[in-house]
């Protein structure tokens, strides 16, 4: 599966809607959507935002 993909798998297993995603990370809806479609790379720590609201280890994006 690939980065982006499991970055949508965590937040639909997490109950979590992309507007609040977003809101948690402190980005833009628009940027979070671009993330999940693969169009943009998220930095380092949104990457570990993104694990520790959805309870993953940061690992499990990189498999």
């Amino acid at each position: 599966m690939d980065f982006h993909k499991r970055i949508r798998q965590a937040r639909i297993d997490s109950h979590i809607s992309q507007i609040k995603m977003a809101k948690m990370l402190y980005i833009s809806r628009q940027t979070y959507i671009d993330i999940e479609n693969g169009i943009r790379v998220p930095k380092a720590d949104t990457i570990y935002k993104i694990a520790i609201i959805t309870n993953h280890s940061v690992g499990y994006f990189f498999l």
